[in-house]
């Protein structure tokens, strides 16, 4: 009786030691006690988008999902038009927003984890365009209508630069089809997506030609809504910087280089 009292006490006690080794064993395992978040995105290649099996893509969609699995988090991800996804996290509880600009006016919005990657904003025109735009100012008085990505961070740029004649859309594909169409003059579009996204919707990326008129650089994070608590938030930051130190990020950073700046 008492060899088999002793006998499942020592079973029992292997058990527990099997658990608590496979609890700190797995980064997915130990961290996973955290918030959880409603994940929001936009479509805009090479950072978010769809491959021909629709399948959810992209440097950030890489990155955001090694981060994911590193803290334990499902990887549910939500794909809406940028400034329904960019209002939802500004004013719900829970949400995570990627990829944003971390600008001096959203700053105090949002709390953050980053940065992934850098990139720039430059003003384009029809290749045929007779504008001659060497500035903004040359921007703001010859054009009649500039198209700007709704809630895109260079809106508020080009706005705080008292432009009267901004237009704001949706997508950014709407507004270069109103530039190829010649129902606009310019377009503020970040670089690394202006070929990536037209060639995935079938236009032709010689259309459009950058001017020398860079409106903004800037870095990009993902944003988290403004009650997370820092904790959370150094938690996901710790996360992340262990996953620029894996193999999956090096693999990531090589498949993209020649598109994103990531930040090392």
């Amino acid at each position: 009786m008492i060899d088999n009292i002793n006998g499942s006490h020592r079973y029992n006690s292997l058990i527990k030691a099997l658990l608590i080794t496979l609890l700190f064993a797995s980064p997915s395992l130990s961290m996973a006690k955290g918030q959880d978040f409603v994940i929001l995105s936009k479509e805009l290649p090479p950072f978010q988008y769809y491959d021909n099996k629709h399948r959810l893509t992209g440097v950030a969609v890489e990155i955001v999902r090694e981060v994911l699995r590193e803290v334990g988090h499902p990887e549910k991800i939500l794909i809406y038009p940028w400034a329904r996804a960019y209002n939802e996290a500004k004013t719900q509880k829970n949400r995570i927003l990627f990829t944003t600009s971390r600008t001096p006016e959203r700053i105090p919005l949002f709390k953050w984890v980053g940065p992934l990657f850098s990139t720039d904003t430059y003003l384009y025109q029809h290749r045929n365009s007779k504008l001659v735009i060497n500035n903004l100012e040359d921007a703001r008085q010859r054009s009649k209508l500039v198209i700007v990505p709704r809630s895109f961070a260079a809106q508020y740029k080009l706005k705080k630069a008292n432009f009267k004649n901004l237009h704001p859309q949706t997508s950014p594909l709407q507004g270069i089809k109103m530039v190829i169409n010649g129902h606009a003059d310019i377009i503020a579009l970040e670089k690394s997506s202006v070929v990536p996204l037209m060639k995935s919707n079938g236009l032709d990326p010689s259309e459009l030609v950058r001017t020398k008129v860079k409106v903004l650089s800037t870095d990009f994070y993902i944003a988290f809504s403004k009650d997370t608590s820092d904790k959370e938030i150094s938690r996901w930051q710790k996360a992340f910087e262990k996953v620029k130190r894996s193999k999956p990020y090096a693999q990531i950073a090589q498949r993209y280089r020649s598109q994103v700046r990531l930040l090392r």
